[in-house]
């Protein structure tokens, strides 16, 4: 009798119990991921991932508002150009004697 317990204590300890342990192990995992350490680590990542999302929308907002910019920057003259549109401007006014500049 001795012997079959030590065997059963040796197969225990092995790791090669059968399928009701495992069912058993997979079950206290699935727990441990609801309740416990488990909810700590989702919730960490759960938060990890909002931060990232709000990031992202920083960055495009961002994104956004230098596109503006830089359109406004596009369609803005330098005072040169401005000068030589008003000299073309006078020029096409004494030659043809119409305010319509093209």
């Amino acid at each position: 009798m001795a012997s079959k317990s030590k065997k059963k204590a040796t197969s225990r300890s092995s790791g090669t119990e059968g399928c009701a342990s495992r069912r058993s192990w997979i079950r206290i995992y699935k727990q441990q991921q609801i309740t416990g350490d488990g909810a700590v680590c989702w919730q960490k990542e759960i938060e990890i991932q909002r931060r990232r999302e709000e990031m992202l929308e920083k960055n495009l907002r961002s994104v956004r508002c230098i596109e503006r910019a830089l359109k406004k920057i596009k369609t803005l003259e330098t005072k040169e150009d401005i000068f030589e549109r008003n000299m073309r401007f006078v020029e096409n006014f004494k030659i043809t004697g119409s305010l319509r500049f093209e």
